[in-house]
């Protein structure tokens, strides 16, 4: 019963996975977009962003936006297209009550 309350109140949320993905992927897209355009600076141009903030934020904030790409694309890839994997299973009698 509880999985089935908790279903109704979040049922508002998972309609909207398709929405939930595009923003996933939209996000994945910039990140890597700008990680992309950090890595082809022209040498000029990076020295005088690495002088002004330092080469080791710039790595720093390479490495971040490469992570928040990869982890965006796995939880995009994940998010279904409609429903939730656990309130479905739970609909179909899929999962034993626990109480």
């Amino acid at each position: 019963m509880w999985l089935g309350l908790r279903y109704d109140e979040r049922r508002a949320d998972w309609e909207k996975y398709r929405d939930r993905r595009l923003r996933l992927r939209n996000l994945q897209k910039l990140a890597g977009d700008l990680a992309l355009a950090l890595c082809s600076l022209d040498l000029l141009s990076r020295d005088d962003l690495e002088s002004r903030i330092g080469r080791e934020k710039i790595d720093y904030l390479n490495g971040l936006l490469l992570l928040l790409n990869q982890h965006a694309g796995a939880l995009e890839s994940e998010t279904q297209v409609r429903g939730n994997r656990m309130a479905a299973k739970a609909a179909c009698g899929g999962l034993a009550s626990s109480g």
